[in-house]
C-alpha cells in the first residue's frame, strides 16, 4: 500500500510538522543521503492524492506557480489503518459498521503482513486485502471453508458459528507454516443493532523460526 520511501516521508512530516519540499528534502537527505528534489516533490504529490498527507498553499516570493507546505494530522499507524478501514466501510457502509474502529485495535490492522479478509454472514469471502497490494484471483465469492484442509473445516466452522450465536467475541491462534509463525485474529462484525454481519480475519507475521512438524491446530 505504501512504499518504504513514502513511509519515511510521512514519518518525517510527523516529526517536523509543516514543511515544503525543500525542507523535507533537507531532513531526509541528512538521514538517507542525497535525494533528488523532484523525487521528493512527486512523492509528496502522490501521497496528497492518496489522502495520506495534507497541504496548503502559501505565498511564494519571486516564483511562478503555486507553492505548498505539506503536513500530517495523524500518525502513520492511524493513517494506514484508516485507509484499510475506509475501503472496508466503503463496500459495507450500508451496514453501519463504523464502530469497527472501536472494536479492533488499530495496531492489528497496521501490522498486517499477509492479509485481511472479511467473510459475510453466508460464510463467503467478500473482501480481501494484502499489505503489498498483491491481487490473488479466485478468492472473492468462495466459501471460507474451501481454503482450509478438510480435517479442520469443522473447527473453523465452529468458530464462526460461535460468533453468529454470540458465544464468542474474539478468537486468536498461532499458525506455523514452514519456518514462519503467523497469528490469526478472528473478529465477529455486527451492525448497530448487534446483528451478525460476518467475520473479519486478520493474519500477521510474528516471527521466523523452525518447527519440525505441523499439527491440525497449526493449520487453522
Amino acid at each position: 500500500m505504501l512504499s518504504e520511501f513514502e513511509k519515511k516521508i510521512i514519518d518525517t512530516l510527523s516529526k517536523i510538522g509543516e514543511a515544503d519540499v525543500k525542507k523535507v528534502k533537507e531532513v531526509l537527505s541528512k538521514e538517507n543521503g542525497k535525494i533528488p528534489y523532484t523525487t521528493i516533490a512527486s512523492t509528496l504529490e502522490r501521497l496528497y492524492r492518496k489522502g495520506f498527507v495534507k497541504r496548503k498553499e502559501v505565498k511564494s516570493r519571486g516564483r511562478l506557480g503555486k507553492k505548498y507546505v505539506y503536513y500530517v494530522e495523524k500518525s502513520l499507524e492511524d493513517l494506514f489503518a484508516e485507509k484499510i478501514l475506509e475501503n472496508f466501510i466503503r463496500i459495507f457502509g450500508e451496514y453501519e459498521i463504523h464502530h469497527i474502529e472501536d472494536k479492533i485495535d488499530r495496531s492489528y490492522v497496521y501490522g498486517v503482513q499477509e492479509s485481511l479478509i472479511f467473510v459475510d454472514r453466508n460464510d463467503k469471502v467478500v473482501f480481501f486485502f494484502t499489505a503489498t497490494g498483491k491481487k490473488i484471483e479466485g478468492i472473492i465469492g468462495r466459501s471460507v471453508y474451501e481454503f482450509h484442509p478438510e480435517e479442520v473445516r469443522g473447527f473453523v466452522r465452529q468458530i464462526i458459528e460461535d460468533f453468529k450465536s454470540g458465544r464468542r467475541n474474539k478468537f486468536e491462534r498461532e499458525i506455523v507454516k514452514g519456518d514462519y509463525v503467523f497469528k490469526k485474529h478472528y473478529f465477529p462484525i455486527r451492525d448497530s443493532n448487534g446483528e451478525y454481519l460476518g467475520t473479519l480475519i486478520i493474519t500477521r507475521l510474528l516471527e521466523e523460526r523452525k518447527k519440525p512438524s505441523l499439527s491440525i491446530e497449526d493449520l487453522v
